[in-house]
């Protein structure tokens, strides 16, 4: 029998796989194409993953925040559950690093390419923080699906 509770569970599993899985697909084809000196390679998924934020991982994430929050009322969790604290904390951690590093570098990295082209210093700069923001959010996402998937107590 299908419940909501049911529904409710595949939808945030389903925003979770596709955020991570998301973000560490573009992590690794970056990765990829600046190791392969693929210069143009790695500024075009630049260019993609602004829209695939938009497009896919923005919807995704608000999904399984949705999703959660429910669940937990609807599961009768309750919001003092270790898992529950640490999956809403890193969700604000992985929301600061995309506020804070992704986005800003990610912007500032357009701006670069059309003031100063691909040649451009600041442009090696700015792919490598990026690379290291999302190699940090694909990390928080990770510890949050391990959490979430074993349920530690503390």
């Amino acid at each position: 029998m299908i419940t909501l509770y049911g529904v409710l569970l595949f939808l945030h599993i389903l925003g979770a796989g596709v955020w991570l899985g998301g973000e560490a697909m573009m992590l690794g084809l970056r990765a990829l194409a600046l190791r392969g000196g693929d210069r143009s390679r790695a500024v075009a998924l630049v260019r993609d993953m602004d829209r695939l934020n938009v497009l896919l991982i923005l919807p995704a994430s608000a999904v399984l925040l949705g999703a959660g929050l429910w669940l937990v009322i609807e599961g009768h969790w309750g919001f003092d559950r270790f898992f529950i604290i640490f999956g809403l904390a890193g969700f604000a951690a992985s929301s600061i690093v995309g506020g804070v590093v992704t986005t800003p570098s990610g912007k500032t990295l357009q701006k670069t390419l059309e003031m100063r082209g691909a040649d451009s210093p600041e442009v090696d700069s700015l792919m490598r923080r990026i690379q290291i923001g999302l190699l940090v959010d694909v990390l928080i996402l990770t510890a949050i699906v391990f959490v979430m998937a074993t349920k530690p107590t503390v």
